[in-house]
């Protein structure tokens, strides 16, 4: 492989075939940006892809992510309300996951370098493994936002998602706030009461302030989500 443009569409050849056949599209922009998504119930599932450009050798990195549209509606119309520090739009995700989190949290890609065709074929080989057996499967499971409660809200609720297998990016505090209520579990208002304890006892610390601010978030979501109903 001479360029990148040459290594890129010689792994989405290998590629597209075996995401097509999960229900998911290959686009390509002109600035060579590769979108690999597909429609769901309640959003959009993504395989983020991207090749890293060692010249003359290339490396793919690809993970997932889930966006779901109940999620941003409520998070949109909370920062209607009140000032968020991080702002969410309707593409914003709620869940990342990825070989690498679920394997080797510390790393930040696992498959071997590519050089040749045969290079690419065997990336593309390792890649449907984890596809096909954990990747779509976690997919369907997570369409659920009850799966996701148990996890992050359950017997034992994660204090964030650090080095975790499923990553949720920013505003992990008011997106598990939104995901118990819409779960409708009964995770919620323990959830709340934790985030509570959690913000109030560091009120005096280095970083209170940030720690007000976030209290602040939480109150004004548990507020808005008081008229807000289940999915399930």
């Amino acid at each position: 492989m001479n360029n990148i443009k040459e290594a890129r569409e010689l792994t989405l050849n290998y590629l597209e075939p075996l995401v097509a056949k999960h229900g998911f599209s290959v686009k390509v922009s002109a600035s060579k940006q590769v979108k690999i998504e597909r429609k769901g119930a309640s959003g959009t599932d993504i395989l983020a892809f991207d090749l890293l450009d060692y010249k003359p050798v290339f490396q793919i990195r690809y993970a997932f992510q889930k966006i779901n549209t109940p999620i941003n509606d409520l998070l949109i119309r909370l920062q209607q309300r009140i000032n968020l520090r991080v702002k969410e739009d309707k593409k914003s995700w709620f869940l990342f996951f990825s070989y690498n989190t679920l394997h080797k949290p510390t790393d930040t890609v696992y498959l071997p370098f590519m050089e040749t065709e045969p290079d690419v074929q065997n990336c593309i080989i390792m890649m449907t493994s984890f596809i096909e057996e954990t990747g779509i499967p976690l997919l369907v499971r997570f369409d659920d936002l009850r799966e996701v409660d148990r996890i992050i809200n359950g017997d034992d609720p994660w204090e964030t998602d650090w080095h975790k297998p499923y990553v949720f990016g920013s505003n992990f505090h008011l997106k598990r706030l939104v995901i118990a209520k819409l779960a409708g579990l009964d995770n919620y208002e323990k959830t709340f009461e934790l985030l509570s304890r959690f913000f109030t006892s560091r009120f005096n610390d280095k970083y209170g302030n940030d720690f007000k601010v976030a209290m602040a978030e939480v109150e004004e979501l548990n507020n808005m989500l008081k008229e807000v109903k289940p999915l399930n």
